[in-house]
């Protein structure tokens, strides 16, 4: 059964009022446009949408929705194109954000004198001049990993699924006929819905009747799917989802400390991990500021300094910066400790 439609009234000048209706059913352009060109099942697709609105929540700069651009749709565009771009359009008075491809040779930063810039429902080519364009990487590579982590998390589900229809009361009672078929059916409805169910044995009857684990008809024909061990193994499944979550978590800046009791880590090594688990978000902070950077030039707005880091991702950073500090003072506490320690055993012998 479908969800209901949501209904929003809009009110606008003059008293009117506009109702936008959308159902599930209704196809969403957006989405389609940025899944064009990558073929993902449904569930791969989901957890694919999640994490795309995860990396897209790392960075904000205001003067994007200002000027009526979801810095979201922006990065999305650069994630999965590998290069978006922001241009002017004289007609409208208005920016327009999309996915951007060179449509010259490009030189040896890998830009090019002319681009062509695509939205959900427009296409149009512009001197690269005129664009602010925001590139994923320095390479301009898009961000595949995400469909493999999608990917990755999709096949964990799909086990575990597996593994639970395993475990389910799967005895099947074969029948002989349709009569016996049609009382299978309804005393294991019976059962499913609660009921007390009372079957009559009758000669030349065939029917499916547990006592202590053993058939009273020894001509009963069961064929029994059922594997209670598979459960066994959910576990396996759930670290794994766990490990896989935590190498996404830690790829883009939010580092999982080790869970692991195999091995001891230094805190040189947890700390190392922080810092590596920083790079891809500074990266990403780096070619925003260079894009704000651009939107200054072309349009007056604020540069560099107004590109910040989201919440989360602030106190991540501002986190790694500090896990320094204590083990500074740690060993500028233990030089001393030693330094007295060489003096006080120098004043004894000197005693």
């Amino acid at each position: 059964m479908c969800a209901p439609p949501i209904a929003l009234s809009v009110p606008v000048d003059g008293g009117r009022t506009f109702f936008i209706i959308r159902s599930d059913k209704m196809p969403n352009r957006r989405i389609d446009f940025l899944c064009k060109g990558i073929d993902m099942k449904e569930n791969e697709r989901q957890y694919w949408y999640l994490m795309l609105n995860e990396i897209s929540a790392m960075l904000d700069y205001p003067p994007l929705r200002e000027n009526g651009i979801d810095v979201e749709t922006l990065v999305e565009y650069a994630i999965v194109n590998g290069v978006a771009g922001v241009v002017f359009d004289a007609e409208t008075g208005k920016y327009r954000c999309g996915k951007l491809r060179w449509s010259d040779i490009v030189n040896d930063n890998g830009i090019a004198e002319t681009c062509v810039l695509t939205g959900v429902d427009w296409s149009e080519e512009y001197n690269t001049a005129d664009v602010a364009y925001l590139l994923n990487y320095h390479t301009q590579n898009p961000e595949k990993r995400v469909q493999w982590f999608a990917d990755m998390f999709a096949q964990i589900d799909n086990a575990q699924e597996c593994l639970i229809e395993n475990t389910k009361y799967t005895p099947v009672p074969v029948a002989s006929n349709d009569k016996e078929k049609t009382e299978y059916e309804t005393v294991l409805r019976r059962k499913q819905e609660g009921e007390k169910v009372t079957v009559m044995l009758r000669p030349g009857s065939n029917p499916l009747i547990q006592r202590s684990g053993q058939n009273i008809d020894e001509n009963a024909r069961v064929l029994n799917l059922t594997d209670p061990t598979m459960i066994e193994k959910m576990h396996y499944l759930s670290e794994y989802h766990a490990e896989i979550k935590k190498r996404f978590a830690t790829l883009y800046g939010m580092c999982f400390k080790s869970s692991s009791k195999s091995a001891q880590e230094t805190v040189d090594e947890v700390h190392g991990m922080d810092n590596f688990s920083l790079i891809l978000p500074h990266l990403r902070k780096k070619y925003m500021e260079e894009f704000a950077e651009k939107c200054k030039q072309l349009w007056g707005w604020a540069g560099k300094e107004a590109v910040t880091f989201t919440e989360l991702w602030q106190r991540e950073d501002e986190a790694a910066e500090e896990a320094s500090e204590p083990e500074e003072e740690t060993i500028s506490e233990n030089s001393e400790a030693e330094e007295g320690g060489e003096e006080n055993a120098d004043n004894d012998e000197n005693e």
